[in-house]
């Protein structure tokens, strides 16, 4: 009797010991990643902010209401700033619920902004188009800015 017991807790030690082996790798894993999207978007955020993107935008709206002449902004982007989460992309969803809703969205307006920049084939054919797009472009870039923040600060506490 007392050997199926041994067998018993013997048996039972080995798969707790399995489960919390797997835990720990669990929770290490979203660790490592919640912080390579946060060092990511953090950077992402500050080169929007430190290219002053926004205020640029600004500037152009203001040319185009005084002129009235189209304009948009094309930029050649020869940099894929999105690597950590395209390699991980699969694994967002270790992370919590809204951290993940958010990282989803943050990445979406992030290539949104880039599509609307490099594409030539959009170019707008009126000020008001213009003025449209770019108002539109700089609502985009607020709400990727503050976004980002966000997700940083929820990512880093992970």
């Amino acid at each position: 009797m007392s050997e199926i017991i041994s067998v018993v807790v013997g048996g039972a030690l080995a798969i707790a010991g399995g489960v919390i082996a797997t835990t720990l790798e669990h929770r290490r894993e979203r660790k490592a990643l919640a912080y390579a999207l946060a060092g990511e978007i953090k950077a992402i955020v500050d080169i929007v902010e430190r290219r002053k993107y926004h205020e640029f935008i600004n500037q152009m709206i203001e040319v185009i209401e005084k002129t009235r002449q189209p304009d948009f902004i094309r930029i050649r982007i020869e940099q894929n700033y999105f690597v950590v989460y395209e390699a991980n992309a699969m694994k967002v969803g270790l992370l919590p619920r809204d951290a993940a809703h958010d990282v989803a969205r943050f990445y979406t307006y992030a290539k949104s902004i880039i599509e609307d920049v490099t594409d030539d084939r959009f170019s707008p054919q009126t000020d008001v188009e213009a003025l449209q797009r770019l108002k539109g472009l700089q609502d985009l870039i607020g709400r990727l800015v503050s976004l980002g923040n966000k997700v940083a600060q929820e990512l880093e506490k992970i």
